[in-house]
């Protein structure tokens, strides 16, 4: 996986989903919904269970866009028991970074629920010298809740939302044209 910015671009077997605008060649689904386009999308991978990696062509359980294979998310189910996780980091350019998540019953044995989040922020690091400011810093966060209803031993019926914005500084490059190659322009 690699990442620049607000793009995020998987490769499985040589095919990529840096498509820009296009159906993805790697499919990215999260809780058996796919996303599409999801190089433009920053995927909140707190609170997850597990991730599997299916090779080659998919399209026969998955559909569409995922000729070189798929990336199936499944996050963590409502429990039965109340749990709370966090977690809280500090680095370098004031990067800051909290995750957390609760679940428990609402009705015993019945009814569960998820809340799960993130948030993050960061100084830019590259010198805007005519602004004199760094351009490039960025925060956001993401947020999930699941429901979960056991009617019966039989019966599952779930409600999963989700939620995620980012807020990115200005790109830090600016193409200066030589005047030779002003016919490039």
């Amino acid at each position: 996986m690699g990442q620049i910015r607000l793009a995020s671009f998987y490769s499985v077997r040589g095919i990529t989903n840096f498509n820009a605008f296009s159906r993805d060649g790697v499919g990215i689904f999260i809780d058996d919904v796919p996303y599409d386009l999801s190089a433009f999308q920053n995927l909140g991978f707190n609170d997850l269970e597990r991730v599997e990696i299916l090779r080659g062509p998919q399209n026969t359980l998955y559909g569409r866009s995922s000729l070189g294979g798929v990336i199936n998310v499944v996050t963590r189910k409502p429990t039965n028991e109340f749990e709370f996780n966090n977690s809280i980091s500090y680095g370098n350019f004031d990067d800051f970074k909290a995750q957390a998540s609760i679940s428990g019953p609402l009705v015993e044995d019945k009814l569960f629920f998820r809340l799960s989040g993130d948030y993050s922020t960061r100084d830019g690091y590259v010198r805007n010298t005519f602004l004199d400011r760094d351009v490039d810093g960025g925060s956001g966060g993401n947020g999930r809740v699941k429901l979960l209803w056991t009617p019966s031993l039989d019966w599952e019926v779930s409600f999963n939302a989700s939620f995620d914005d980012y807020r990115e500084g200005a790109a830090p490059y600016v193409c200066l044209m030589n005047p030779i190659h002003q016919r490039l322009t």
